[in-house]
């Protein structure tokens, strides 16, 4: 009987303790955390957390303080950052000059506005110094630890910044001004481009390429109008739009969002506490990581596809199947489930590909305007705007063109030359 009640006693430790082991962190997992331990030093980033300066202060000095209070927080929750004062905060300019571009009538409005223009640029001239210094940089490199509750830059001084430029180069034209506006914007083009190549996560990826699309856009109208030829615009080399560090990144939200559930004792309620030993029973953080971690990896391939590549792969591609133990990893079978899909992401960048495709073919003397996700098929023209077809949706018009709007003179056979 002694016996019997020893051997169900082994029997329930050895279950019990089996309950509590993890697998190890993959190789795969493990290289992708090893992209994240970069420089500790960042000029380029410091410069961007603190382009809110004051303008009597320092960007990088601001930007070092800032982070370096993050970072303090990242290491102890319960450490109370000092923030910089919003009432110092360089000025932010709005207005219905900052619409978004990809909405009804903002461009038509950007080229209606001289008056206002020349106010905007003398009213945040040292913003417009700021924009240039930050492209200067040829290094940048978040350091910050990816989290759920990272704190991130400022962007929307980046986004200002760079459509003040826009419009500087549109007050330029409406003077009649056109080769000063058409070397502006090519000029602005080619800074943007080399900062997005830089930047390692994914927002600031997604607001330079918004940005770059604004750009061309306001380029083809401003060529068109005034009949001038511009040079070829090069697209996004393989590098440039390149996912890679950005996927390190965004592994490393999850990553350290699933091992802070590790035998947390508010795991199943907020308001209800449970023994960690139980929720590591049902729950795994490196088994539920492991089985994820390839998703990152195809968002890193997918983004150094062709358009033509990416749109098979896309409508014919084999999905990643991820499943876990239902026995030992319960809930991280629950948390995989969650539907983790970049396409879209990627999507934007292929299809700013058929934008450059059609901007080289109607301003530069392209012989055809081949669609580069489907290597043939002819754009959909109409008055304002020449679009190609592609495998995902396209609300914010990345793939399409602006070759005029009804506010400027337009060169009537600019449509008819789309191909």
């Amino acid at each position: 009987m002694l016996i019997k009640v020893l051997f169900s006693i082994f029997i329930v430790l050895g279950l019990f303790f089996g309950s509590q082991i993890d697998d190890d962190l993959s190789d795969d997992s493990l290289a992708l955390l090893e992209r994240l331990d970069g420089d500790s030093e960042s000029t380029a980033y410091f410069y961007l957390m603190g382009i809110f300066a004051n303008e009597n202060e320092d960007p990088i000095e601001v930007g070092r303080v800032l982070v370096k209070e993050y970072q303090a927080y990242e290491k102890d929750d319960s450490y109370k950052v000092v923030e910089y004062p919003r009432e110092n905060k360089l000025p932010l300019p709005d207005g219905e000059l900052f619409c978004h571009i990809w909405k009804k009538g903002c461009l038509e409005r950007l080229f209606d506005s001289d008056t206002e223009i020349e106010a905007l640029l003398n009213d945040h001239a040292t913003l417009l110094t700021r924009i240039g210094k930050f492209h200067s940089f040829d290094e940048y490199r978040t350091l910050t630890k990816p989290t759920v509750s990272e704190v991130y830059p400022e962007y929307m001084y980046i986004v200002q910044a760079e459509r003040l430029r826009t419009l500087e180069a549109i007050s330029a034209y409406n003077k009649g001004k056109y080769e000063i506006a058409i070397s502006a914007l090519l000029n602005q083009y080619m800074q943007v481009k080399n900062s997005l190549t830089l930047q390692d996560n994914l927002i600031g990826k997604m607001i330079l390429l918004m940005k770059l699309s604004e750009i061309v856009d306001v380029l083809s109208v401003v060529s068109s109008s005034s009949k001038m030829r511009v040079e070829e615009i090069r697209g996004l080399r393989t590098d440039e739009r390149s996912f890679r560090l950005v996927a390190a990144r965004e592994f490393g939200i999850l990553y350290y969002g699933f091992q802070e559930m590790d035998r947390n004792t508010n795991f199943f309620h907020d308001d209800l506490k449970f023994p960690g030993w139980l929720v590591r029973a049902v729950y795994k953080p490196n088994m539920t990581i492991n089985v994820i971690t390839p998703e990152y990896y195809r968002m890193e391939s997918l983004s150094i596809l062709s358009p033509y590549e990416f749109a098979i792969e896309v409508d014919e591609g084999e999905k990643l199947s991820m499943s876990t133990s239902q026995l030992r990893n319960y809930f991280g079978g629950k948390l995989i489930s969650i539907n983790l899909n970049f396409d879209e992401y990627i999507a934007r960048f292929m299809d700013f590909e058929a934008k450059i495709e059609l901007f080289n073919h109607l301003h530069t003397g392209f012989d055809q305007a081949k669609n580069p996700y489907y290597n043939s098929g002819r754009p959909e023209v109409s008055a304002d705007r020449a679009c190609f077809d592609g495998p995902l949706k396209d609300d914010r018009f990345l793939r399409c063109l602006r070759i005029a709007i009804p506010l400027v003179e337009t060169n009537t056979d600019c449509s008819s030359s789309v191909h």
